[in-house]
């Protein structure tokens, strides 16, 4: 007995330790650890899947039976990485050996742990089903798909981690059922971020909708350099979408406007938004081919705002040029 308990108290150590950290097993599909958190000695990745974005929730305390949605919980949410270990059935160890060990080697890499469960079924410790409060039904057939009967578990010992470390938030669910012969872990991971909005690609039927319906367009995908009035390559697209319009519709006239934030003077922005929207012209007459008779161009700075300018983003979306119906 005392070798059994010091062999176990040596999985602990190795793990906490970080000697375990990024190891590449044979048994594993192509794919590595998180980095920065290690895995259960001899334990396969049996499934991987990461998204540039997503929301979920982490649990921080256990819920009951008789409030099952009742639980401190936090929102997180950007890059979501999810990692699916066996620990093969004759490794002889158990769920508490795993998840404890889990748990030093998060604390030995800096996390802070709020929840920390183990239970022999679902009214215990870890709650009454917390897991499925925290994905849904459909997540976890597809995300935790390898993870046999994750939603369920209905006939399992259960241990459950929680853990947070800067924009780090960590969330594990370690399983021995009756569907698997071996322990099964899930280690799923988000790190905060914003979301990466794409800018829609502009295309003369969109320029032709919002004059339609409001006189003006936003000419997206117009870039210059800072503080200049020096158009980038990266604008050509946009360009060409603005010709193909004016050309389309002949008979018209327009404004070509250059807007600004409120960074500098009112003189100073006035002169930059000008310059720009004469860059926009010229490149419109000189490169596209369009009249230049159709075309007038105008700078007011930031006199009529797109949103606020006291945030990065409001200030970003007022610095625009846009495309106005004369007649």
């Amino acid at each position: 007995m005392q070798k059994y308990i010091e062999y176990i108290r040596g999985f602990v150590i190795l793990l906490a330790s970080g000697l375990v950290i990024n190891e590449t097993l044979a048994n594993d599909i192509k794919a590595s650890d998180y980095p920065g958190i290690g895995r259960f000695p001899n334990a396969n990745i049996k499934q991987y899947s990461n998204a540039s974005y997503a929301k979920g929730l982490l649990p921080l305390t256990a819920n009951s039976y008789e409030n099952p949605s009742e639980f401190k919980k936090q929102k997180v949410a950007g890059d979501r990485t999810t990692i699916i270990y066996d620990v093969p059935s004759d490794t002889n160890a158990t769920v508490s050996e795993v998840l404890y060990s889990l748990e030093a080697g998060l604390k030995k890499q800096g996390f802070d742990v709020h929840l920390s469960c183990l239970a022999e079924s679902q009214f215990e410790e870890c709650g009454y089903f917390l897991h499925q409060q925290i994905v849904t039904e459909k997540t976890a057939k597809s995300r935790f798909q390898s993870f046999k009967n994750f939603y369920n578990l209905n006939k399992a010992t259960v241990g459950m981690l929680s853990a947070t470390k800067g924009a780090e938030s960590v969330w594990m669910v370690v399983a021995k059922s009756v569907y698997s012969p071996n322990i099964q872990y899930a280690v799923d991971v988000f790190k905060q971020s914003d979301l990466q909005l794409k800018e829609m690609v502009l295309t003369s039927g969109k320029i032709a909708k919002d004059v339609h319906e409001s006189g003006r367009a936003v000419l997206s995908g117009i870039y210059f350099e800072y503080n200049s009035a020096t158009l980038t390559e990266q604008s050509d697209s946009s360009m060409e979408a603005i010709a193909s319009y004016v050309k389309a519709n002949a008979n018209s006239a327009f404004y070509i406007v250059g807007h600004t934030d409120t960074k500098g003077s009112y003189q100073y922005n006035i002169s930059l938004s000008q310059a720009r929207a004469d860059a926009v012209k010229a490149a419109l007459v000189e490169r596209f081919k369009v009249k230049g008779t159709q075309l007038t161009s105008v700078g007011i700075g930031f006199v009529s705002p797109a949103t606020e300018n006291n945030t990065d983003t409001g200030r970003a979306k007022n610095r625009r040029v846009e495309i106005v119906l004369k007649l």
